[in-house]
């Protein structure tokens, strides 16, 4: 498992770092505030990615048209799931981080735009923003929470 804490000077530092200027201060207005809704997470990793159109966020990503029947998934939900497979999971794909203990928030949110930027073919600043949001949610509420409250459950019959 990953020794991993919620460290907002870490997570400024890396959002200075790597996100794109233009939505810095989206991220870091979330750090300041106290009591943030899951809805409002969920509206701001949309507009980061581009499936939210805001005024002065320049890269529109959307959302691919249905392919035989079925809706690809959004790349908010793909980075989400991300942080969900690193953090809650012992997939194949994170156990070298995992082993690895502690990994600093800085490369966590380069692993996860990574992965995610791969998959539609996107450049990686575009999700570096998602990435720290993801990763900041899991690590605000902490992971075990998050974990829970993402967990897949059967469907109700």
């Amino acid at each position: 498992m990953l020794n991993i804490q919620y460290d907002e000077t870490a997570l400024k530092a890396v959002i200075l770092e790597l996100v794109p200027a233009y939505q810095q201060g989206t991220l870091l207005d979330l750090i300041a505030g106290a009591d943030v809704s899951e809805e409002t997470i969920d509206a701001t990793g949309m507009m980061l990615v581009g499936e939210r159109r805001e005024p002065g966020y320049i890269a529109y990503t959307g959302v691919p048209p249905e392919q035989d029947g079925r809706v690809a998934p959004s790349v908010w939900s793909c980075v989400r799931g991300e942080v969900y497979n690193l953090l809650c999971t012992d997939s194949v794909r994170y156990k070298s981080e995992r082993k690895e203990g502690q990994t600093a928030i800085k490369s966590l949110v380069t692993i996860i735009a990574t992965a995610v930027a791969a998959q539609f073919s996107l450049p990686v600043g575009v999700l570096t923003g998602a990435a720290v949001l993801g990763l900041m949610t899991a690590l605000k509420v902490g992971v075990n929470g998050y974990c829970e409250a993402l967990k897949p459950r059967p469907p109700k019959s």
